[in-house]
């Protein structure tokens, strides 16, 4: 019903699972290829599993749709689908963005490190597909215009500090929930100037080269945003460099965010005194 498309598309591939999928590489096997809210159970709440996973998700849906749109949405109770138009509004592009950012999740991360060895193996024809000019522009433009409220990219430490000014220039008000595994420290600006507007909930940069520098960066979003204002309840910052001094400054700011429930530190080079 979101689906406005030209005689012959498979609507039915929004919510298709098969049965079971192997990898080309053999290294696993998924039953679930559809997109799901977080994590599906077999991708043990890492990003690099959960973009091989949504890899194999129908790119026909995405290069065929026309647009995806509520003028002829239909729901099982008017309730419903009354509750979908107050969230979407008058907004047709921002849900067909929104919906567009979500599926392209995989060819995102493939066009931000330039199709170069990513973990999850898309095919050589995707990978192709990402590196065409003009991909990650409107990969980007959708992303902007979306209402993502989550995203979470391995970019497998391949991706620039360029690539990541990018994508954080597109990171709409809206994302709450940002996870990243693998990319270049540059990732700690952006990520501080959402922390900053205080509207991230989760924040993970796992394996992202962070050192005191990039730490002090957080620290200095978390400090700035406003006062008892802030929703992060989730601080992920394992497998990093981040020592001592890293550590302090993070150990200043964070009680200026009284919603923290979980901090993880873990794998860093944080000794006695930052302790």
């Amino acid at each position: 019903a979101l689906v406005y498309a030209p005689p012959g598309f498979e609507h039915h591939a929004v919510t298709r699972l098969k049965e079971e999928v192997e990898y080309h590489d053999g290294w696993r096997r998924a039953r679930e290829v559809c997109l799901l809210e977080g994590f599906a159970k077999g991708d043990g709440g890492h990003s690099r599993w959960k973009q091989r996973r949504e890899a194999l998700f129908p790119r026909a849906l995405l290069e065929r749709a026309g647009a995806f749109s509520l003028a002829r949405a239909e729901a099982s109770r008017a309730e419903d689908l009354a509750n979908i138009r107050e969230q979407v509004g008058d907004g047709e592009r921002a849900l067909d963005a929104t919906v567009r950012a979500r599926f392209a999740v995989p060819l995102l991360a493939d066009a931000l490190v330039q199709g170069d060895g990513v973990f999850y193996k898309l095919t050589k024809l995707a990978r192709w597909a990402a590196c065409k000019p003009g991909v990650l522009e409107a990969l980007l433009a959708d992303l902007r215009d979306s209402r993502l409220r989550k995203l979470s990219l391995d970019l497998g430490g391949k991706a620039t500090a360029a690539a990541m000014a990018q994508l954080g220039a597109a990171l709409p008000e809206t994302v709450a929930d940002l996870r990243f595994e693998g990319a270049p420290s540059a990732v700690a600006r952006p990520a501080a100037e959402l922390l900053r507007r205080g509207q991230l909930e989760h924040l993970q940069l796992w394996g992202c080269a962070l050192g005191d520098g990039e730490a002090q960066t957080l620290a200095a979003g978390l400090a700035a945003a406003p006062a008892h204002g802030g929703k992060l309840t989730t601080l992920n910052l394992g497998r990093n460099k981040i020592g001592d001094d890293g550590a302090r400054a993070l150990a200043e700011a964070l009680p200026r965010n009284q919603a923290l429930q979980t901090l993880n530190l873990g794998r860093n080079n944080i000794g006695d005194d930052g302790a």
